[in-house]
């Protein structure tokens, strides 16, 4: 670390006579922030344009977002609208410069499985699936082996002689017509 710090101040010296360069002007060309600062997050966002099906639903980031059918919202099918898409992941729907309430429905979200719900109902649904299967007759098994009855009834035949390709090609004269 300290080996580090002793060369960076040297180096600093050698890059900036390298790379510096003298600005065309003097002057500072530098804006003043003409908005205010809560407005900073809908500048410096991404804003793409989705189309809204007849459904009221459009696709961002492989999420299906389902706007909440409102009167606004109810007009909006077959038009484009604006997404604003944040820098955390996180997005708003905007049509007009107004903010719609939507739904996500992600295409990539997983149920788990693993999770035991206790449910007084359960058992006794359970039971009674149970019992209703006992009293179905067993069901009946393939016949798959002649053990089981099978018989082979036969199947389908290869070509008949002299109808293949090369008996064909072979009979054949010089002209090109079959020989008789």
């Amino acid at each position: 670390m300290e080996d580090g710090n002793a060369f960076l101040p040297g180096f600093m010296e050698r890059f900036n006579e390298k790379f510096a360069r003298t600005p065309a002007k003097d002057h500072d060309s530098h804006r003043p922030l003409n908005i205010p600062v809560n407005r900073l997050p809908d500048v410096l966002c991404t804003k793409d344009q989705r189309y809204v099906g007849q459904q009221l639903t459009l696709t961002y980031e492989r999420k299906k977002i389902m706007l909440v059918p409102n009167d606004v919202t109810r007009g909006l099918a077959g038009q484009y609208i604006d997404i604003h898409g944040y820098p955390d992941g996180s997005f708003t729907v905007h049509h007009k410069g107004a903010s719609l309430p939507f739904t996500v429905y992600d295409r990539d979200q997983r149920e788990i499985h693993t999770e035991v719900v206790d449910n007084k109902r359960l058992s006794a649904m359970l039971e009674l699936a149970k019992a209703q299967q006992d009293k179905l007759p067993p069901p009946k098994t393939a016949r798959t082996s002649r053990r089981n009855g099978y018989v082979k009834k036969g199947g389908k035949q290869g070509p008949k002689p002299g109808t293949s390709y090369l008996a064909k090609r072979k009979s054949t004269r010089s002209n090109g017509v079959l020989d008789v």
